[in-house]
């Protein structure tokens, strides 16, 4: 009898624990999805284009490499923000992240020495690199990502002078012509050539170019491609293997959000940096050649420059660009000469491998 409450007893018991755990399993996996990160991020080209790939991509990196614990959610076409936005509204916390083109309008007076035209930029890896080692020489460059951190970094293709009518080789042929320039240094070098400078997001240039509200922009293929303008640009000057400039394409992310991550997410977040950057620069050269064999099959006329004529245009912008540059960096106690100068010396450097 004794034997028979004992197992009264234990069977008591057993059913209780199987109970406990019914009960609380909804509980559990209620706190384990709780626990998922999720974040917002904005890129604004359009969806299926070689940027939104890559950050498809990443997205899909970062999340497998988590183990599912972070989820994002990307946004496409500047759904949330459009170009000149994106920085401002990551740092004001609006998204979690986003795509960034760099531009000194957004306090980025160092960083910009990068974008310099004419300075004789090398490959875009390699003026990535150049990117990279003067901002571990100067800790003031990284300063002025207030609020935002960098997670990963690519120089675009460079920049190229694209046209509806006229040829151009010298400064004189783009003299009173309405040009578009996505940055600053690039409207001041149209300024200097004489042309006048007029202010458009990417997503406005056919209407302005099918208009003749311009006549003409600097930029680079793949975006002129993704934004469907090329059709009505045949002319194409090229200003050698640097361009006019090149400009670093930039994910970023809200500070506040990234320090929110627990520690192994923001080594995830950091080591995705060369990820993404990586599957930019693949893609994107894919897009840069087919981009150029299209226009020159359907007979757009390409110009390439000597570097007797790309000197004319250097000569043009020493003082209204570059040593502006300097001089208005130095009047706010900026290292703005010193870094000049180290850029400056990393192409030399380059050039005599």
């Amino acid at each position: 009898m004794l034997r028979n409450t004992w197992q009264s007893i234990a069977t008591v018991f057993l059913i209780m624990v199987v109970s406990l755990c019914v009960l609380t399993a909804p509980a559990l996996t209620g706190k384990a999805r709780a626990e998922v990160i999720r974040l917002t991020f904005n890129q604004f080209n359009p969806p299926g284009t070689t940027v939104a790939r890559v950050f498809e991509q990443w997205e899909k990196w970062v999340e497998e490499k988590s183990g599912g614990r972070v989820d994002i959610k990307l946004h496409h076409g500047g759904s949330l923000l459009k170009m000149k936005e994106a920085y401002r509204g990551v740092q004001k916390g609006m998204v979690d992240g986003s795509l960034y083109i760099l531009n000194s309008d957004d306090g980025f007076k160092l960083n910009s020495v990068i974008t310099l035209p004419f300075m004789g930029w090398p490959s875009q890896r390699e003026t990535t690199r150049i990117y990279q080692a003067i901002r571990k020489q100067f800790p003031e460059i990284d300063k002025e990502w207030k609020g935002v951190k960098l997670i990963g970094a690519f120089m675009m293709p460079p920049t190229a002078i694209h046209t509806v009518k006229a040829i151009v080789k010298t400064p004189e042929d783009l003299k009173g012509l309405k040009m578009n320039g996505m940055e600053l240094t690039l409207v001041q070098t149209i300024h200097a050539a004489g042309a006048t400078p007029v202010s458009l997001d990417p997503s406005d240039m056919y209407m302005s170019l099918d208009r003749g509200l311009v006549q003409g922009v600097l930029n680079i293929f793949p975006v002129l491609d993704v934004f469907g303008v090329l059709g009505l640009l045949p002319y194409h000057t090229i200003l050698g293997e640097g361009g006019i400039n090149m400009t670093p394409i930039c994910n970023i992310m809200n500070a506040e959000s990234f320090n929110k991550l627990p520690p192994d997410i923001q080594k995830i977040f950091e080591e995705s940096g060369e990820f993404w950057a990586n599957a930019f620069e693949t893609l994107d050269a894919k897009q840069q050649e087919s981009t150029m064999n299209s226009c020159k099959e359907k007979k757009h006329t390409f110009t390439y420059l000597t570097s007797e004529q790309i000197r004319v245009w250097r000569d043009l912008v020493k003082y209204p660009v570059h040593e502006k540059w300097i001089e208005e960096n130095e009047a706010k106690g900026l290292p703005g000469k010193a870094i000049y100068n180290a850029a400056s010396k990393l192409l030399e450097q380059h050039n005599r491998k």
